[in-house]
């Protein structure tokens, strides 16, 4: 008993199968996790490693980097290894190839790390391993900004109230503080009076390191009874620090620190700023835990913002610069709204074929279970429901009814002329498409196979879409077969005729037009193959792209100044940007911007209003602001549209080993890109060498003193920059918000809420460390007691120093960028290839494009393998299912009269070939041959029954119209919405959906005509 049988024998049962279905479906719904975007590993792992005291860049990349990459050279799966050294930080990038098992590469990273320890220098400290993916992002931003408080007192506030109430908010994981100065235990201490003492700063960061403790000594037995003895000396506060004793006098009085210098609660000299919409701002960057629901994260985050802002309107106002969850919550409706569209038009289609609101009652029951079936299997498969889901719901949205539109349709047809619809005919009119509809389903599911060869990049980022359509198939599949004969069974028991005047002249017309077409079929089938090799030819005109870059909502501000370049002049610069970005906010053009300032750098993030309230694009605010801005020197000033998956930013890498010959070749490079029209803010990734002052130490005088290099080094850095001795636990609780008194009469007690430990820095008084002479006439105290002078052990020379270095697999690097707009990858780089021709590369220095070029080729080459092997699944099936050799062939040439469609919409719309558009022809491959399995298996049913050849053909194209058209129809207009909607992430399906509405179009036209011709002319041999 088949599928169809037990529907109709079962009714009660069957009923009780969707019942649960819909139960099922519901709770789906609800449990499923809510993204973005697929959570896609970036197959990135970073080792950051610090550097206590700070190394110059040149010694961070000689001591630090270059050991780690040769630890970490020859991991397996390992593409490339970057590295950037700067002044006290080591970055180590490693990118490993799309199949690799990220968790076990950062086991391996992490055991050789251990390895490698003992070989870095002593200072620094332990590496830090991050593995990137899409989930490790903040989701969402709060921005604390105050006309009362000062960002350090704001700090302290939202850290102490604020910041807990966010983290106990279920799915956060961790928060990072940005903006605002923490609080420092600042030791300023007197030069002169600890050269007058011979007290040096070891001493001073010895004695505080090993007072400030509390340790455990053991136990003691005491009437019976087990004590714990602890040894106490924890400072309790400022006094005690104050008063801790240094040094002995000969005449034995003690030397306390507050007689050599003073201590005070302060703040380190700003070495960042931040600012929201001009604004001081302090903001909180939220990060989710890995397995929870963005969406409800996001939203219970704005709901504590909201009640907070009620609570603290006062004294401060709350913005959200940055919102994840409003991003989904946009795109998602989107597509829910594109669903409902397309599956409203859908319904119109099958109106105005079959007129009988009866059977249009039937199909629309079977979407929302065929969903329901899909959510349910998303749900099992461990999948989020994202735009790609949604996307992919979409597109199966009219394809999931096409099976049970062939089965209502030929149920129809067997009682065209009849009252009633028997049962007989019910169950005979499903059983006779059932190896139709299989064989399309079949052939729609299989091109999804050749997924599994693909990078598990593009793998894991369209697997979302592909897995969508597979269930939403495979359930309208088993819907058509089950719950479309019961409900025709219970619903359709009488009927009319469903044929329009209207749809039967189409058919005459098209009988005729047929017939006059079969007589000619030979220039038909000569035009078509003319047509398919015009198109091979055009195909190989169209540019190339990796995914594609819609109009964003935001874009991000870059100002670069000279190495050295004082804070106070990088903020003056900003202040006159923001001033030109303000303008487009009073029009209503910009939501809000946040700026993050550096010493020699900056960054804006700009949020644009929603496009119902703004009247211009990104790219034309852009436009406006780098001509005002072009004359802020001596800032280079460049502005970047992120995002999600791909950049606007083209980058040529530049290799070789001097950065002085690097350099000269990144200026010859990026004088060539200027040249190329499209190509906007050309830069050199690289930062000029910095003012550097070097200390020459004379290693015989050394010797004298019985010095040596690092216990000065060490001395220099603490009496100039800082080092910690320890740090301060504060032991009270209580908050003072709005407090007059000024910073530094505040007892410590006052701030001890805000902090769990406060950093103690001991260092130079100011005026001690201002100017060169102060450099030269620093004190150091030698193991016999003696004071002497830096300058009588040490030389002094100016000179430069880079302030970063790149290294990629081993190799100095310096890169060469810029903002190629809506430039195809392809176009550029035939281009840069044909200039860089004139580039005289010295031996062993090379160039080569970024990571994006490169995944397009790869990607481009995959996909196009996948189309070929999807072709050859599809024709394996086919000839399976028919028992036939030359009637698939026939079947697949509707694939190149799809490819007429596609491609000619491609190349006078001028769009790129990329991911969405071959994956797009990869599913058109499955989907357009259905039109044609339909004619095929009809045509072979007519000759069984003995019409002829030419008659078969006839009556079974028209016969067949109806259904084609339908289908067709049903699949196409659920498209429209995702091709006319724009969303952050259209770029992605809107390709997709273009490829195949265009290509399904023109295969049907052409099928309906082509198909016939082809079937004659081959059976007839």
């Amino acid at each position: 008993m088949n599928l169809v049988d037990f529907s109709l024998n079962r009714p009660i049962t069957i009923f009780m199968i969707f019942t649960a279905t819909l139960i099922l479906g519901l709770i789906s719904l609800y449990n499923l996790p809510v993204e973005l975007m697929p959570n896609v590993n970036l197959g990135r792992i970073t080792i950051t490693t610090y550097v206590r005291g700070g190394l110059p860049s040149e010694e961070v990349e000689k001591r630090i980097s270059k050991p780690l990459e040769e630890a970490l050279g020859d991991i397996s799966h390992l593409k490339n290894i970057l590295t950037i050294s700067k002044e006290g930080e080591s970055t180590v990038v490693l990118e490993f190839e799309p199949e690799t098992n990220m968790n076990y590469a950062a086991l391996d990273v992490r055991e050789r790390l251990a390895k490698v320890r003992n070989k870095l220098p002593r200072e620094a400290e332990r590496p830090i391993v991050i593995q990137y993916g899409y989930g490790e992002f903040p989701i969402i931003a709060v921005s604390f900004v105050s006309g009362k408080f000062s960002p350090e007192k704001l700090r302290k506030f939202v850290e102490a109230e604020i910041k807990e109430k966010i983290l106990r908010i279920e799915g956060v994981a961790r928060i990072e503080t940005v903006g605002g100065r923490e609080d420092k235990i600042l030791i300023e201490l007197d030069e002169e009076k600890m050269s007058a003492l011979k007290i040096s700063l070891h001493e001073i960061l010895e004695i505080l390191g090993k007072s400030n403790l509390n340790l455990t000594g053991g136990k003691i037995l005491l009437k019976g009874k087990k004590y714990l003895v602890r040894t106490l000396g924890e400072f309790k506060d400022i006094k005690e620090i104050e008063n801790i004793g240094i040094k002995i006098t000969p005449e034995g009085s003690i030397i306390r620190l507050k007689d050599i210098g003073r201590v005070k609660l302060s703040y380190l000299e700003p070495r960042e700023m931040g600012r929201i919409n001009l604004m001081p701002s302090v903001t909180l960057y939220i990060f989710k835990k890995s397995l929870s629901n963005t969406l409800k994260v996001c939203k219970k985050v704005e709901k504590t913002a909201k009640k907070l802002r009620k609570e603290l309107k006062k004294d401060m106002d709350i913005i959200i610069p940055f919102n994840q969850g409003e991003f989904i919550s946009k795109a998602i409706n989107q597509l829910k709204i594109s669903l409902l569209i397309g599956a409203f038009f859908a319904i119109l289609v099958l109106l105005f074929f079959l007129r009988d609101f009866s059977a249009i009652l039937i199909l629309a029951l079977s979407l929302p279970f065929s969903l329901f079936i899909t959510f349910s299997c998303i749900y099992l498969a461990k999948l989020s429901l994202n735009v790609m889901s949604l996307a992919g719901l979409c597109l199966g949205a009219g394809m999931l009814l096409d099976s049970s539109i062939v089965v209502i349709e030929n149920i129809f047809k067997h009682q065209e002329k009849k009252e009633e619809i028997s049962e007989d005919e019910i169950r005979t009119g499903a059983k006779e498409v059932s190896l139709a509809i299989f064989a399309s389903v079949s052939t729609t599911l299989i091109v999804f196979l050749p997924f599994i060869f693909l990078n598990k990049e593009t793998q894991r980022l369209y697997s979302s879409l592909a897995l969508s359509i597979i269930f939403s198939l495979i359930g309208g599949l088993f819907i058509s077969l089950s719950l479309v004969p019961l409900l025709t069974k219970i619903l359709l028991r009488k009927k009319k005729t469903i044929k329009t005047k209207f749809f039967s002249k189409v058919e005459r017309f098209y009988k005729k037009s047929l017939n006059f077409v079969l007589n000619f079929r030979h220039l038909i089938i000569a035009l078509s193959i003319v047509g398919i090799v015009s198109i091979l030819f055009l195909g190989q005109r169209l540019e190339k792209e990796f995914i594609g870059l819609p109009q964003e909502d935001k874009f991000t501000v870059f100002v670069q100044l000279p190495t050295g370049t004082r804070i106070e002049v990088t903020n003056r610069i900003v202040k006159k940007i923001e001033s030109f970005i303000e303008e487009f906010r009073q029009e209503g053009e910009i939501k809000n911007y946040t700026t993050h300032i550096e010493p020699y750098s900056a960054k804006i993030y700009v949020q644009l209003s929603s496009r119902k309230r703004r009247k211009k694009e990104a790219s034309q605010i852009i436009d406006e602001l780098r001509k005002k801005t072009k004359k802020l020197e001596p800032a280079f000033i460049y502005y970047e549209e992120p995002q999600e998956i791909e950049s606007k930013e083209f980058i040529i890498e530049i290799l070789g080993y001097d950065y002085k010959i690097l350099k000269k070749l990144a200026n010859q490079a990026a004088s060539y890109l200027t040249t190329i029209k499209g190509l906007t803010d050309v830069k050199i990734r690289m930062r000029e060498g910095g003012p550097q002052l070097d200390v020459v130490l004379d290693q015989e005088k050394l010797a004298l003193w019985r010095l040596n290099t690092s216990w000065i080094a060490t001395e220099l850095h603490g009496k100039l920059r800082g080092l910690i001795p320890t740090r301060f636990h504060p032991k009270e609780s209580f908050v003072v918000v709005g407090e007059k008194k000024t910073e530094e009469k505040l007892s410590l007690s006052l701030f001890a809420k805000y902090a769990k430990e406060i950093e103690m820095i001991a260092r130079l008084q100011e005026k001690y460390r201002k100017k060169f002479r102060d450099l030269e006439n620093i004190t150091l105290v030698t193991p016999q007691g003696k004071a002497i002078k830096l300058s009588q052990v040490a030389d002094f020379k100016f000179s430069t120093a880079p302030s970063e270095i790149w290294r990629k697999n081993k190799k100095r690097m310096v890169q060469v960028s810029a903002n190629r707009g809506g430039l195809p990858l392809s176009k550029i780089a035939k281009e840069i290839i044909q200039l860089f021709k004139n580039i005289n590369f010295p031996e062993g220095y090379t160039w080569r494009f970024g990571e994006t070029y490169h995944k397009m080729l790869r990607n481009q080459k995959e996909l196009r393998a996948a189309f070929l092997f999807a072709l050859i699944l599809v024709y394996l099936v086919l000839a399976s299912l028919f028992e036939n050799l030359t009637q698939p062939f026939i079947i697949l040439t509707t694939v190149p009269l799809a490819g007429i469609g596609s491609v000619s919409l491609l190349y006078f719309r001028k769009e790129p070939v990329g991911i969405g558009v071959l994956i797009g022809a990869i599913m058109l491959a499955g989907i357009v041959v259905n039109n044609g399995i339909i004619l095929v298996d009809y045509i072979n049913r007519l000759r069984r029954r003995k019409f002829s050849l030419h008659t078969a053909v006839i009556e079974a194209a028209s016969l067949r119209l109806r259904p084609i058209l339908m289908t067709t129809f049903t699949t196409i207009f659920p498209l429209i919405p995702l091709i006319i909607f724009k969303t952050d992430a259209s770029a992605l399906w809107r390709p997709l959906a273009s490829t195949v509405a265009s290509g399904l179009l023109t295969s049907c036209i052409l099928t309906l005509y082509v198909i016939p011709c082809l079937y004659l002319f081959l059976e007839k041999r």
